[in-house]
């Protein structure tokens, strides 16, 4: 019995090479495990690169749209300015889709440092520099582009000297939310064409219904005059009768007033919608950076929403 027992003390006994073997096994194992979690692929930034693209033409149907609601009211001058000054939004989305583009590149050539940080920093000056050609240049928008240029200067050398990619895309973010905010400010002047385009337009109908106008309020004012005096009721009676035989061409002002009116409503949902999906995109950008910080798919489904919210109001705006 004794020596069966000192056998299975000998045979479970672990020799030095097993030992060593079994060491070197746990170690690779670790080092693996270790790789795994340190050097995870960066996300794919195609799904923001569509979804920028998406945004793009979004901007540019409701450019269109704006414009032919503006013709509605009869006002071609202001349709032409409209015209001229979305050209400016247009190349500032389109500048926005450049940047995604290049962004993507940069990324998916991996992290490699100083040179990444050196990409990324050449990107959005080149950013920067379309957004700055796109934006009107009067003197409100000067001021404040040399303000802005200042500080997306400052981020964009912060970023340049960054050590790597992710704290390159960091600095940098900085700087591209700065550019998204003009853009932002930029799309909300359009409201001013519009509003201005409504007043012109009532304005006109107004003056075309002149003397049609002058006629109804003459005939209120009589009606008044005779509403409570029981002597003259025939007086009351044909003021009354007169009066609403101008309803069908007054009911005909009215419906003219209106188009006007939601033709003015239809632009202006539109240019909020338009000025939403800029601020979208710019958390989308934001997004995404903290998505290749932290190693995860990037998610631009508020972007993506914004630009098929675009879609669909302009559909629903050529059905009215």
């Amino acid at each position: 019995m004794m020596e069966f027992v000192n056998q299975l003390r000998i045979t479970a006994k672990p020799t030095y090479s097993t030992v060593k073997q079994n060491s070197v096994s746990a170690l690779s194992v670790l080092f693996v495990l270790v790789g795994l979690c340190g050097c995870a692929s960066l996300p794919d930034v195609g799904p923001f690169v569509n979804a920028t693209n998406k945004a793009r033409k979004s901007v540019q149907s409701a450019a269109v749209a704006v414009e032919v609601e503006l013709r509605h009211m009869g006002d071609d001058e202001n349709a032409k300015q409209l015209r001229s000054v979305f050209e400016h939004r247009n190349k500032a989305y389109d500048a926005l889709f450049e940047y995604s583009n290049s962004l993507q590149a940069i990324v998916s050539a991996g992290n490699k440092g100083a040179e990444s940080a050196e990409k990324v920093a050449d990107s959005v000056k080149e950013l920067a520099g379309a957004v700055d050609l796109a934006l009107p240049g009067s003197e409100a928008a000067i001021g404040l582009s040399i303000d802005a240029a200042k500080f997306v200067s400052n981020q964009i050398a912060i970023a340049r000297a960054a050590k790597s990619l992710e704290q390159a895309l960091v600095n940098a973010d900085f700087a591209v939310q700065q550019i998204a905010d003009m853009i932002q400010l930029d799309l909300k002047d359009l409201d001013e064409i519009l509003v201005a385009a409504n007043r012109a337009a009532e304005n006109k109908l107004v003056f075309s219904y002149s003397d049609f106008l002058k006629y109804r309020t003459e005939l209120k004012l009589k009606l008044e005059q005779y509403e409570f005096d029981e002597v003259n009721l025939d007086q009351q009676l044909k003021y009354a009768q007169l009066l609403e035989a101008t309803n069908p061409e007054y009911q005909i002002y009215l419906n003219e007033q209106e188009a006007i009116r939601k033709s003015l409503r239809a632009g202006q949902a539109l240019i909020f919608a338009t000025t939403k999906l800029a601020e979208e995109w710019s958390a989308a950008h934001t997004s995404l950076i903290t998505a290749i910080k932290e190693r995860r798919p990037v998610n631009i489904d508020s972007l993506t929403e914004a630009a098929v919210e675009i879609n669909e109001l302009i559909r629903k705006v050529r059905e009215l």
